[in-house]
């Protein structure tokens, strides 16, 4: 008696270069985060977003067995709309590299080249945030290795 293999794992709809190349076409044809609509998100990432309630929605999906990624965007909250995007590790174990192919360096340039000033912050988290008029992009990075020069990835973004 044989027994039926288990059907392959579907592939993202998005893999992770794809995904951040999308936010960036997104930030650059974009003036300010409000415009982020169900619909405008919609065409951008080429996925459907799930509207959980009125003025919020959002999509994710598993990259691989270790990582999986998230998008929302909240219209009404006290603080003014925001969007989220971020990359979600499985365990500590999951390697970077899975989620690094446009890493920060190539991202955080793609964002100074529309106009954006970089101001770093560190702290718990390394983050940079990127301000031009109209929009405020944080990006907060996760380096492959210990150091100053090792290669850094973008681990989520953030824009209030």
């Amino acid at each position: 008696m044989t027994s039926a293999a288990a059907p392959p794992a579907a592939a993202p709809r998005l893999d992770a270069e794809q995904v951040l190349t999308r936010l960036l076409r997104l930030i650059r044809e974009t003036e300010r985060v409000e415009q982020f609509t169900p619909e405008r998100l919609r065409t951008a990432f080429g996925v459907d977003f799930r509207v959980f309630e009125p003025g919020y929605c959002g999509y994710g999906e598993r990259l691989s067995p270790r990582w999986t990624y998230g998008m929302e965007m909240r219209e009404k909250i006290a603080v003014g709309p925001r969007f989220n995007f971020s990359f979600n590790a499985s365990g500590d174990d999951a390697p970077a590299e899975e989620i690094c192919a446009l890493d920060y360096g190539r991202f955080a340039a793609e964002l100074e080249a529309m106009g954006s000033q970089r101001q770093a912050q560190r702290g718990a988290f390394l983050a940079d945030w990127f301000d031009r008029p109209g929009m405020r992009v944080i990006v907060k990075q996760q380096r492959l290795a210990p150091g100053e020069d090792a290669r850094a990835c973008v681990r989520d973004v953030s824009i209030p």
